[in-house]
């Protein structure tokens, strides 16, 4: 009937919508669970985890995410754990920071940040992270989400350990950029500039403004051609990377010297992104570098080369002579009676006429040609390339003249000769030594004759030649008659008193002659080669001696002389240690001094035998530093302990300023490379004190001791001893 299909209509229309619900329930619910799915998925990615906080039930509901961030097993019917218990994954020194937080959050119902450290994992897997934990109070939640029984807070904790190391070194690197005393540029891929720092604009004077966007070229100096680019940049883009010095320009227009780095920086597919240039200034270093260069190799008052760069350059020209086939003069004098002017008018007259003489020197003589000062009122002329021995004499004869044209200083009228010796290469001699030595002769032959003369060298001045022969025949012999002896002068620690070491001194006592001094033979030794045999006997003489005083209680480390055969002596270093093992010995029982004209010689052949020196154990000795022409850099690669400042700084200490400011500069030079310094050849009180003040390690001279035998060596150090704790 009618009503019965009433009902059924709408009996069908509410199962419709009965259908039409449960169907759309069943989405939602597929769909909340795919977002479940999702958030875990997210959380897992995200290494986080999130937990609701009940306040009132003191209780913490941690869900999947959080489980896993703290690498935990699933801890009960719906993670459920109380409040306390879930502190427990806190560390201690965050606990406290992390209530207050909550407690924030709660009473000012706030969202609130922070970051705490987690303890993950558990026994000895457990390990510490950093966490960024936000809280959201339930109120703050959208519509929907939050409880409507009891409020609560909302909790998120993200793993950020490897975020803040990593903000951590990106601060680190900001402050290094910030405040590195070495310049920093970044360019782009195309070498425009898109970064510099502090030190950039100190060093440059160019603003960030000024260069941003610029091309690093802007600071060229001019001074290297296009093959030195050429080459920086192909090692650039070859190696990923170029070093070395160059000069630049800032921008007042000063060129600099400078020490450049450029690294190419990369994508990890191998693309240039950038280009990191560092650089430091170098102009402090080179002016220091040039003013101890100038000190060593020329004279203070004149500003001629002195005698080590004359012997040098002479050296050089010898060489150039004998391949082209040249001749070459030395013109050598000397002030007659130079110390009359000085006593009688006074030292200050006395320097400024060496100062004009100078001047007058170097108006004569050619461009080419080298004017030295020797030392006190001895002087010398290189002539190079001569045609003739009359354009010899025709320089020379100038130098009589005006020289002895009459000298106008401070209100006085000073007239002075001079005393001239000649010689030529290579009728007198082939080699520097030999010339001057010649030369010298010639010039006392001339004071012989008179003085105010010149006189060149002649076969008649040569009985030291004779002299020479009958020593070298002698020396063949000397060691098989015993007749070399080891003399001992000590080395004293200026701030103890005590003897720390020797410096072992050789001196030949020929049998029907008596003592021949080193300065006469030593020479002939090394230009016969004989040096090496004399040099083997030392060796060995030491390693016995040392041993010996060891015995008695005295250890004292024994200094030796290399000379420059024996220091390229191919069997050197298998020598040395047959020696120590022979006697015994360890490797602290020797010191080896050697002079930088050996080193500097061939400075790649230098390090490598100086290092080989070092592994055996040896203790390295610079000797005469100061006298040679060594660099800075090779001075930093050669592995030495001392450097020896020479006798002929010390001798007019401390009177003389020009030795002052050397020595004051080499025991500064010292310090800074980790070396101790001795001062050799002090004998008064004054100089003493004088290198005590500058913080000289070590003396060495006749003030607490000549050279002694060794059997009277022991008496000698408690003598010195008692001398110093009296003092």
């Amino acid at each position: 009937n009618e009503e019965e299909l009433q009902f059924l209509e709408t009996l069908s229309r509410v199962l419709g919508q009965i259908l039409s619900y449960e169907m759309k329930r069943a989405e939602m619910e597929r769909a909340l669970k795919r977002s479940e799915r999702h958030l875990v998925n997210a959380q897992r990615m995200a290494l986080m985890g999130s937990f609701e906080l009940y306040p009132h039930r003191g209780e913490v509901i941690l869900s999947e995410g959080l489980l896993r961030l703290l690498r935990l097993c699933d801890i009960g019917a719906h993670n459920k754990i109380d409040v306390e218990s879930f502190l427990q994954f806190f560390s201690e020194e965050d606990k406290e920071v992390f209530r207050e937080t909550l407690s924030s959050a709660i009473h000012r119902d706030e969202k609130a940040s922070l970051d705490i450290r987690l303890k993950s994992g558990t026994g000895d897997e457990q390990e510490e992270i950093i966490a960024h934990c936000d809280l959201m109070p339930s109120s703050l939640l959208g519509r929907g989400l939050a409880t409507e029984e009891e409020p609560f807070i909302l909790g998120t904790l993200q793993d950020v350990t490897r975020l803040r190391f990593t903000e951590r070194q990106l601060e680190l690197a900001s402050k290094i950029f910030e405040y590195s005393i070495e310049g920093i540029t970044i360019t782009d891929k195309d070498g425009n500039i898109i970064f510099v720092n502090p030190a950039f604009t100190r060093i440059t004077g160019y603003r960030p403004d000024e260069v941003l966007g610029k091309n690093p070229r802007i600071l060229k100096s001019d001074r290297h051609g296009p093959e030195f680019y050429k080459k920086m940049w192909q090692d650039i883009l070859e190696k990923g990377v170029w070093s070395g010095e160059i000069w630049n320009r800032r921008k007042d227009g000063s060129a600099y010297p400078e020490h450049l780095t450029i690294t190419v920086i990369k994508d990890p597919h191998g693309e240039v992104t950038n280009y990191v240039a560092l650089f430091h200034d170098l102009t402090e270093i080179k002016e220091m570098e040039a003013s101890l260069e100038f000190q060593v190799n020329f004279d203070a008052l004149t500003k001629l080369p002195n005698r080590q760069l004359f012997k040098d350059r002479l050296t050089m020209a010898i060489r150039h002579a004998e391949s082209h086939n040249e001749g070459l003069a030395i013109i050598l004098f000397d002030i007659d009676d130079f110390r009359l002017v000085n006593e009688g008018i006074g030292y200050n007259i006395g320097d400024k006429i060496l100062q004009e003489i100078a001047q007058r020197i170097s108006n004569c003589i050619r461009k080419e040609d080298t004017a030295s000062r020797l030392g006190g009122d001895e002087f010398a002329v290189l002539l190079e390339a001569i045609d003739s021995k009359e354009v010899v004499f025709e320089i020379a004869g100038r130098l009589l003249d005006v020289v002895s044209r009459p000298f106008f200083i401070d209100g006085h009228e000073v007239r002075i000769t001079i005393s001239i010796g000649i010689t030529f290469f290579p009728e007198d001699g082939s080699e520097p030594e030999v010339l001057i030595k010649n030369a010298e002769m010639a010039m006392y032959r001339s004071k012989e004759l008179g003085k105010n003369a010149l006189h060149t060298f002649t076969s008649q001045m040569d009985a030291k030649i004779k002299r020479r022969i009958q020593l070298e025949e002698a020396l063949h012999n000397a060691i098989k008659k015993q007749e070399f002896k080891l003399f001992y002068q000590p080395k004293v620690h200026l701030r103890s008193g005590r003897v720390l070491g020797a410096e072992a001194l050789i001196r030949w006592f020929r049998r029907d002659e008596g003592l021949i001094s080193p300065a006469e033979f030593i020479p002939i030794a090394e230009e016969t080669g004989l040096i090496i045999e004399i040099g083997d006997w030392v060796l060995n003489e030491a390693c016995r001696q040392f041993s010996e005083w060891s015995k008695r209680g005295y250890p004292i480390n024994i200094a030796i002389n290399l000379s420059p055969r024996q220091f390229r002596d191919k069997f050197l270093i298998e020598k040395i240690k047959s020696a120590l093992r022979r006697h015994s010995v360890g490797p602290e029982a020797l010191a080896l001094e050697i002079t930088e004209g050996v080193v500097m010689d061939d400075e790649e052949n230098a390090i490598r035998v100086l290092n080989q020196l070092k592994e055996i154990g040896l203790r390295l000795v610079m000797d005469d530093f100061g006298t040679g022409y060594s660099s800075l850099y090779y001075l930093k690669q050669f592995p030495i302990d001392e450097l020896k400042i020479d006798r002929s700084f010390v001798i007019d200490l401390p009177e003389n300023s020009d030795n002052r400011a050397i020595s004051a500069a080499i025991v500064s030079l010292s310090k800074n490379l980790g070396l101790e310094t001795v001062a050799e050849g002090v004998e008064t009180p004054a100089q003493l004190e004088f290198f005590r003040e500058l913080g000289c390690d070590m003396i060495q001279g006749y003030l607490f001791s000549p050279p002694v035998p060794a059997e009277e060596f022991l008496e000698a150090c408690r003598e010195i001893t008692q001398l110093v704790q009296a003092e």
